[in-house]
């Protein structure tokens, strides 16, 4: 009975990488430890505040959000892998598909020419990422519309406008005909004409 505290009070004492890995805790992984798989990329660390703040705006995401994830989630769209709420620089993205590097961000009526978003746009472009921005109404009214231009955007096939940035485009040319009959944030239930919002 000594000889076992004896034994676990030196085990205390001794560096655990100097002793021998027991059985069931590690083997050859444990054993490789300090330099001989040299070939692995370094572990990407998490930054707890941002992480706490993605998942707190997940948790929390609007009706439109919603809907416009239930299309992107699981691989749904054409295969694509979204995320929601992806932390880029000091921005959280509302959906990003990191592998074509489109961010698609959904705006109310309070980012209607929003200096702030040109600012996160510029940042978000500078990194490399092309910003795909729908209304809420688009997402709400015609989903298919959304999804389709969302599509086209990640195949290639959509032109740069005022609201799909990219990081070489210039800004100006016609949008993809699914957005032609796009909501404004002015207009009500009732509809827009060319004027503005119907009474």
């Amino acid at each position: 009975m000594s000889s076992m505290r004896k034994a676990r009070c030196w085990s205390n004492r001794v560096p655990s990488i100097l002793l021998p890995a027991r059985r069931g805790e590690g083997g050859a992984q444990r054993r490789m430890r300090g330099g001989a798989n040299l070939s692995r990329p370094p572990m990407r660390t998490r930054d707890l505040p941002t992480t706490a703040r993605a998942q707190e705006l997940r948790s929390v995401p609007t009706e439109a959000e919603r809907k416009l994830w239930h299309r992107l989630r699981d691989r749904r769209l054409n295969g694509a892998k979204f995320v929601r709420q992806a932390p880029v620089g000091p921005y959280f993205a509302d959906f990003a598909y990191r592998e074509s590097t489109l961010i698609v961000e959904l705006d109310g009526s309070q980012h209607a020419e929003s200096p702030h978003d040109e600012k996160r746009d510029a940042f978000l472009i500078s990194q490399g990422y092309s910003v795909l921005r729908f209304w809420n109404g688009d997402v709400m009214r015609a989903i298919d519309n959304v999804c389709e231009t969302i599509l086209a955007a990640l195949e290639g096939k959509l032109e740069p406008f005022e609201r799909f940035k990219t990081p070489m485009a210039s800004v100006g040319a016609a949008p993809h005909p699914a957005l032609r009959a796009t909501f404004s944030p002015l207009c009500g239930e009732k509809g827009c004409t060319q004027e503005g919002p119907t009474s």
